[in-house]
């Protein structure tokens, strides 16, 4: 007969409460608290992040419409003001290339002097997608005439040109 030999022991169970385990469980001193904090930050400065691009975007887009709004007024004001005070030349500057080239200085000076006196003007709200702007001119006849001057924005300098109108 073979006999064994005894082994190790092994322990029981521990003995009634507050016995200790005999490993450490690991520290719960806020770790996932401050995990969750730090979540908190990141998402609320990318949701800040975000907000700031698409206001600095809706800005950008805005100004640029009153930019282009203001230089289109800008534009036939300043053809009107140069008929009104008979600077024909000056006037000659706004039109665009392509009405230059088929009229010549001297063909305008002669178009405009035969036209009545402009004694005011009011120029109105611009339409960006079409290039158009409307203006009531007042002559010294007494007569008032509504005309929608179509502009062209020159592809070297991005000034606006009165390239056409109709009443």
């Amino acid at each position: 007969m073979t006999t064994v030999p005894p082994g190790p022991a092994v322990p029981g169970p521990p003995q009634g409460p507050g016995v200790q385990p005999p490993f450490v469980a690991p520290p719960t001193d806020g770790v996932r608290k401050r995990q969750w904090i730090a979540i908190g930050l990141i998402a609320a400065t990318l949701v800040l992040c975000c907000v700031g691009a698409i206001g600095g975007v809706t800005s950008f887009a805005v100004l640029g419409t009153r930019v282009v709004v203001q230089q289109e007024k800008a534009a036939v004001s300043g053809y009107l003001t140069a008929l009104q005070k008979r600077d024909y030349p000056a006037a000659y500057k706004f039109l665009c290339d392509q009405l230059r080239d088929a009229q010549t200085l001297e063909a305008f000076e002669a178009e405009q002097s035969a036209e009545p006196d402009i004694v005011a003007f009011e120029v109105g709200a611009p339409s960006v997608s079409t290039l158009e702007v409307p203006a009531t001119v007042h002559y010294a006849d007494g007569t008032d005439t509504s005309y929608r001057f179509q502009l062209e924005q020159s592809s070297k300098t991005t000034e606006f040109f009165v390239c056409g109108v109709t009443s």
